[in-house]
């Protein structure tokens, strides 16, 4: 069963990077389920959509290749506290 936490999560989690799962329908709108109910301000759920896009098309503090070389040795956790910490 997949629920809209799941479909965040992998989105999310930096090992599914570029396996498409950002352009699946589901996946997308079940990531937006999931920050709409955390972020209730429209700014900060315009803040999570734009840094979301830097994230998947790697750019600003992702556009470092090398960033993405090292997740496959981290847990999510650990990699969004090294390389995301200026994203929420």
């Amino acid at each position: 069963m997949h629920s809209s936490m799941h479909y965040a999560r992998i989105i999310l989690d930096p090992k599914w990077w570029g396996k498409g799962q950002d352009k699946d329908k589901e996946f997308t709108i079940g990531f937006q389920k999931i920050h709409g109910k955390f972020f209730l301000n429209v700014q900060n759920q315009t803040n999570i959509e734009t840094q979301f896009v830097h994230y998947r098309n790697m750019e600003g503090l992702f556009v470092d290749f090398v960033t993405f070389l090292v997740l496959k040795e981290m847990f999510a956790h650990t990699w969004w506290s090294s390389y995301g910490s200026k994203n929420p």
